[in-house]
């Protein structure tokens, strides 16, 4: 579900994206303005989904700027029954769309969105012509352009097949667990002593508390104004290196970089560098290197164990109180945390492949330092509507495990859930799925 400051987004920053599609004004009571508008719809569906924004003339003088226009005065005001009805003409299994209006901060025009759904089971089809717009059992995607447009190539199918899969697998993957649940409810759970990742956290813990306590009360070694924790246990039927293997096994997992500063950085110089600890390997980046300190910040004071049993652990400082224009412990950037949680599971996932059959992610993360903190967009990509201040607590912790393969096809959905309870803390702010979603598609893609 979009959440209100993606749709007004939509229409005050029009721009045609392979999930955003711009339309002029239609007429739903004619069955042309229906097929246009239902090729658009079945197209988004068919690889993803994303949302189509209507009252929008794309002007070629202008080097294609989307144009913001009035509606008509004989189309009448777009309602969900509608649309839907329109898509439902051509559409083959027919699906439901959400629909919201929101007004060009501009032009004063009102403008319609439809968020089109793509977690479908089957390929979406038309069921009939109309005459120069859509076909008679085709199936439209969204193709590089960006256009919509009838699949024809392998490359093409395999897209819009491999969703339906994953929706598919999803759906039993909820089964699975509903199964599991009611199975296992009698059955005895391991208390926090036995968990072998809460023990790794407080050994951990005790070491960083160990190496800081003759730091200054206000060193940025300390975190004095809050940071994040991230601990991760691997799952799975794990091999137990001696600690020069897990090194050389943790350099094979960097070697895809998705940030400048990733999780579990490794850097190649004394006193920077990893070593032995405790049957675990570290890294502290708080040392005094003999050229004087080179990190001086919060956000690139990490400190990081791994052992071989497959657990993780790292502590990090913010880095927006690392910005000059941001006063320090003021603000909580939008991005980051999605960023950052992302990039260590997709990290762990490497380093389970090294490690043996990894089958699972158990992770637990923990921000603090959070009170009266403002949710911004540091990189101005988000319009996140209002003041959202954390004004009731200091610090969040959340949990939650994942397979492997949900790792791989379905991060953001991971994380949706998680992550919704640190952003609600910030006035009730929304997130939504689609939002991860976009983030950890740009983290993919190392557009940072």
């Amino acid at each position: 579900m979009a959440t209100r400051q993606e749709i007004e987004g939509y229409v005050a920053e029009p721009n045609e994206t392979m999930t955003v599609e711009h339309k002029g004004w239609l007429d739903l009571t004619d069955d042309t303005g229906k097929a246009k508008l239902a090729k658009a719809a079945m197209a988004l569906a068919n690889s993803g989904g994303g949302a189509i924004v209507i009252g929008f003339r794309e002007d070629n003088q202008a080097g294609r700027a989307l144009l913001s226009e009035a509606r008509p005065a004989e189309i009448q005001r777009y309602g969900a029954d509608a649309v839907n009805a329109a898509i439902a003409r051509y559409a083959k299994p027919p699906f439901h769309c959400d629909v919201h209006h929101a007004t060009h901060p501009v032009t004063g025009n009102e403008h319609t969105v439809v968020i089109v759904p793509g977690d479908h089971r089957t390929p979406i089809m038309t069921i009939r012509d109309c005459d120069r717009v859509v076909s008679q059992n085709k199936v439209y995607v969204r193709k590089p352009g960006p256009k919509s447009e009838d699949a024809r190539t392998p490359e093409e199918w395999s897209q819009v097949l491999d969703g339906c899969l994953r929706a598919r697998r999803d759906d039993m993957l909820d089964a699975f667990r509903v199964i599991m649940a009611g199975s296992a409810g009698d059955a005895a759970q391991p208390g926090l002593a036995d968990d072998p990742l809460i023990t790794f956290i407080a050994r951990a813990e005790d070491r960083w508390a160990a190496l800081v306590a003759n730091q200054p009360a206000d060193a940025a070694t300390r975190f004095p104004r809050g940071g994040y924790d991230i601990a991760i246990a691997i799952e799975g039927d794990l091999e137990r290196p001696g600690l020069p293997e897990l090194l050389r096994k943790i350099d094979v997992a960097h070697n895809v970089k998705l940030t400048g500063w990733p999780a579990f950085l490794v850097l190649n110089r004394q006193p920077l560098d990893p070593h032995p600890v405790e049957g675990a390997i570290e890294t502290w980046l708080g040392f005094d290197a003999p050229e004087g300190r080179r990190f001086d910040d919060p956000g690139h004071q990490d400190f990081w164990w791994i052992a071989p049993e497959g657990l993780l652990y790292m502590k990090r400082g913010f880095q927006e109180d690392g910005l000059d224009r941001h006063a320090p412990g003021t603000v909580f950037d939008y991005g980051l945390p999605i960023w950052r949680t992302g990039e260590a599971l997709l990290f762990a996932r490497r380093l389970g492949a090294e490690l043996g059959n990894a089958t699972r992610l158990r992770f637990m993360f923990r921000w603090h330092g959070l009170l009266n903190r403002r949710l911004v967009s540091i990189d101005g990509r988000r319009m996140l509507g209002g003041d959202r201040t954390c004004r009731g607590v200091s610090e969040v912790r959340v949990e939650g495990s994942a397979t492997v393969q949900q790792i791989d096809d379905n991060l953001a959905e991971v994380l949706f859930p998680v992550l919704g309870r640190l952003y609600e803390m910030f006035d009730f702010f929304p997130l939504s799925q689609r939002g991860v979603a976009e983030e950890i598609m740009r983290l993919r893609e190392r557009r940072f």
